[in-house]
């Protein structure tokens, strides 16, 4: 999943969040899924989801509620792309700062919870979970016989 933001330069104030999901390969022997659940903006919006192109949900974000969006209904049967956008009302505030992505590994310092379903056993993997993991972009495959572990 990548997330893009959008803002502006004076203040660096957000107008629109987009979450992107390009599925590499399904490796799991299971079906899930998909959510994204965020509540930590501290402003309202709308927002669309999108499954290759093609507008298939649309509402509004709440920020008292939050939000919790399937993105993706069922990894067998997954689209190319899945993108969640999130327009806000008002140009919002927020400390990308406060959120490290990088010295942690199972999604602990994401400002959203991308969790599962496991639709076989009903278990359910959110943030922290050792089966979730969280992979910086520029991250590479080791070569053959090098140790993947850190």
């Amino acid at each position: 999943m990548l997330a893009t933001y959008f803002g502006t330069s004076t203040n660096k104030d957000l107008l629109r969040m987009e979450f992107t999901v390009i599925p590499r390969a399904k490796l799991a022997g299971f079906t899930h899924v998909m959510h994204l659940e965020e509540k930590t903006f501290q402003c309202d919006g709308t927002y669309e989801l999108y499954h290759d192109g093609s507008l298939t949900e649309s509402g509004t974000y709440d920020d008292a509620v939050g939000i919790d969006v399937i993105v993706v209904p069922n990894t067998s049967a997954q689209p190319d792309i899945a993108e969640l956008v999130m327009y806000f009302d008002a140009p919002c505030e927020f400390d990308f700062s406060a959120y490290d992505p990088y010295s942690s590994y199972h999604g602990e310092g994401l400002f959203f919870d991308p969790w599962l379903l496991v639709t076989d056993t009903d278990d359910v993997i959110h943030q922290g979970n050792v089966r979730m993991l969280s992979i910086p972009s520029g991250w590479q495959f080791p070569a053959e016989g090098q140790a993947v572990w850190l």
